[in-house]
């Protein structure tokens, strides 16, 4: 059994009724109105491609790049089609059309497919980091003291820390008797960059008295190399990930990045159900904590009335998990009133992994409309309290259960409006949580 199902692919092909309705969800295809761009044009061009229409095979490579896969197309198909199968075959499509791209998909591959060689890449990284890097004021990041192609000196780029989560930190937390044993999957993000959150997740974890294994061995989720048609890479890392589960005796496992949950739960069981420990037993951090909310809001802080919050759906938790109301409730008991909603908080922020370096322009122009929303947001909070006459706000924070969507907005608001800060709902629950 594979990840990329040529059987589901096909009826997915088939299925498509073109009624359209992906187009209404898609960013890109809202920013430039070409309809190519959008699912159902890939699927017209796909059922081209596949009947040997050579005409059109040029069109691949530009299709393909002109995505972000945040599934949210997928989420509004009322034929339930999986596009999540579409762009990572177009891409392995466009890897394989030259020598030239085989062989350098072929070095890729095997390069960015071993564990090893993963966790090692952040410390050669860091030492460009030093030299090419300058932090930006108030922690928010760094950015690059000379600009790189699609990397202008604006950019404001996340930390890479001194050494990973996995590295510096205990891999077992004994937990109280009866209690779920937890197994944590890292991911990249918070393994090699927002250290913290990491931490904040065993912080919580152990105050509702889990026991938390963090498996040393496990490595990349795979959805970086299967989303951009590394389709044997992602194979591989997901084979090594369920070995390296396979003997934990986890009730749950959970991970703080919506996108390694989907990977996770959603495509690891196309490899097949034997011995696959993450089948029946992966949840996102937050869908757990909201299964336990009454145990942490027992020990938890009072807000100042000060501060102001909202939140940001990340389109793979939303959209593609279904998990809407979970950080609601919890930011809701945590914060009371001091919590409001956006409007569309569900519009994507334009991050999409490696297509925020890609295609940074683009990433900046669909990001533009989330800024706005929540620019409209802390305008209206300043109106009520300034006709209220009641307490002046001091601090505006956006939270979110992405760390993508947390590093694209920092680069968004930190721009124009850096008063407005950016932190992972985990991070805020570890804080307003006593000891």
């Amino acid at each position: 059994m594979a990840l990329l199902d040529h059987q589901k692919l096909n009826e997915a092909l088939k299925s498509c009724v073109k009624c359209g309705k992906c187009l209404t969800k898609c960013p890109i295809y809202r920013e430039n109105r070409d309809e190519k761009g959008g699912a159902r044009g890939k699927i017209a061009l796909l059922r081209h491609v596949c009947e040997k229409d050579q005409t059109l095979i040029n069109r691949l490579d530009h299709v393909a790049d002109q995505c972000l896969y945040c599934l949210n197309c997928q989420s509004v198909c009322p034929q339930n089609v999986e596009l999540g199968l579409l762009i990572p075959f177009l891409r392995q499509m466009k890897g394989e059309r030259t020598r030239s791209r085989k062989w350098t998909r072929s070095v890729l591959s095997k390069k960015l497919s071993d564990p090893e060689f993963i966790r090692r890449l952040p410390d050669h990284l860091r030492r460009f980091q030093l030299l090419l890097t300058a932090s930006v004021p108030e922690n928010r990041g760094i950015h690059l003291r000379f600009p790189l192609p699609s990397v202008p000196r604006s950019r404001v780029l996340p930390n890479i820390a001194l050494r990973s989560f996995v590295q510096s930190h205990p891999h077992k937390y004994p937990g109280e008797p009866g209690r779920p044993r937890v197994g944590f999957f890292v991911g990249c993000l918070h393994n090699f960059l927002e250290v913290g959150t990491a931490v904040a997740t065993i912080k919580l974890l152990q105050r509702l008295g889990m026991s938390v294994i963090v498996p040393e061995q496990q490595t990349c989720c795979g959805l970086p190399h299967f989303s951009s048609g590394m389709i044997e890479a992602a194979e591989k890392l997901a084979r090594s990930n369920i070995e390296v589960f396979a003997d934990q005796g986890c009730d749950y496992i959970i991970s703080g990045c919506p996108t390694c949950v989907a990977m996770l739960s959603l495509h690891y069981p196309r490899l097949g159900p034997r011995h696959n420990p993450f089948t029946g037993r992966t949840m996102d951090t937050l869908s757990f904590l909201a299964l336990h909310a009454p145990d942490l809001v027992k020990r938890k802080a009072s807000v100042s009335d000060h501060d102001w919050y909202t939140y940001h759906d990340p389109c793979h938790l939303a959209g593609e998990l279904n998990v809407r109301s979970q950080p609601r409730e919890l930011l809701k008991m945590f914060l009371g009133d001091q919590f409001r909603e956006m409007e569309a908080a569900d519009t994507c922020c334009g991050g999409g992994g490696s297509f925020a370096v890609t295609q940074y322009q683009m990433s900046l122009q669909i990001g533009s409309r989330k800024r706005e929303h929540i620019v409209q947001w802390r305008e209206g909070i300043l109106a009520e309290c300034a006709e209220r006459a009641s307490v002046i706000p001091q601090s505006f924070t956006v939270v979110t259960a992405c760390p993508g969507c947390e590093i694209q907005l920092n680069d968004l608001l930190y721009r124009q409006t850096p008063e407005i800060r950016v932190r992972h709902v985990v991070d805020l629950l570890a804080e307003s949580v006593l000891d």
